[in-house]
């Protein structure tokens, strides 16, 4: 079975040559290890998670989230990154509550019975991170008058601008970048508010690959992340740094979840 490696959480356009080189810096660090059979560059056409967990997956970025529910048991964590950008402390992220800039919304309050963008049902920043935030304001188990399902943060960003929906949950990261890269996207948008802080999005391997080359990935990713050899690599990523986390420490995703559910909303409506 070929091994397959991808980097489809933050993949918007002008990002494809940054991440290529932290795929090959990682790939070369293997090789010094004695892991001869390494891919070369990143699978072509590894459609963004939450998906299907593929057998024989190296190494990809998930989110968080479904790592906790639909891929349970299927991953090994190898690290998080810290990330250069607004809404992010240390390991960790948040979501940003994004409207049209003329929009006359002062607080979430204010987005009651309105239309409500998500990326997937699956997403933490998409949907479970505003869940937690919009729990305490639901009534009777609802909040929005409807739920607008786009595929991707890109897409739901597209969507306010366009009218067919009035906000959406954007991971603060993809905020940054869709600023670095595609910025007439964000241009006409204003954040609103922020949820809380959750664990950031981990790199992961599946649970079949081979334990010794599992720790090696490992180290090199520590590795990459704090040698000044690599400091191109990872500001073209906007990582400060990579730390070693354990499935455990996603469990804090699944509290926010308990959190919204025993606030009387266990569905973002």
């Amino acid at each position: 079975m070929t091994a397959t490696v991808s980097l489809p959480m933050y993949d918007l356009p002008g990002m494809r040559a940054a991440n290529a080189a932290s795929w090959s810096a990682l790939a070369d660090a293997l090789r010094c290890e004695g892991f001869a059979d390494i891919p070369a560059g990143l699978s072509p056409d590894a459609g963004p998670a939450p998906g299907r967990a593929m057998a024989g997956t190296l190494f990809t970025q998930t989110c968080g989230y479904p790592l906790q529910t639909i891929h349970r048991d299927q991953f090994r964590v190898l690290g998080t990154p810290s990330y250069e950008a607004p809404g992010c402390d240390g390991m960790t992220h948040r979501s940003f509550i994004i409207v049209r800039e003329d929009d006359p919304a002062q607080d979430p309050e204010d987005l009651r019975d309105r239309r409500f963008a998500l990326n997937a049902w699956h997403s933490n920043s998409g949907m479970n991170l505003p869940r937690h935030l919009f729990a305490p304001l639901a009534r009777n188990a609802r909040f929005f008058g409807a739920i607008v399902e786009t595929g991707s943060h890109t897409a739901s960003l597209a969507a306010i601008r366009q009218g067919h929906a009035d906000a959406a949950g954007i991971d603060c990261v993809t905020w940054a970048f869709v600023g670095d890269h595609q910025p007439a996207l964000a241009a006409g948008l204003r954040i609103l508010a922020q949820t809380a802080a959750s664990p950031a999005l981990p790199f992961v391997t599946g649970v079949d690959t081979p334990p010794a080359l599992a720790d090696a990935l490992q180290r090199a990713l520590v590795t990459i992340g704090s040698s000044p050899a690599h400091r191109d690599v990872r500001k073209g990523l906007r990582i400060k740094a990579i730390g070693t986390t354990s499935i455990e420490d996603y469990a804090a995703l699944l509290r926010l979840e308990d959190e919204a559910i025993r606030a009387g909303y266990p569905t973002l409506v």
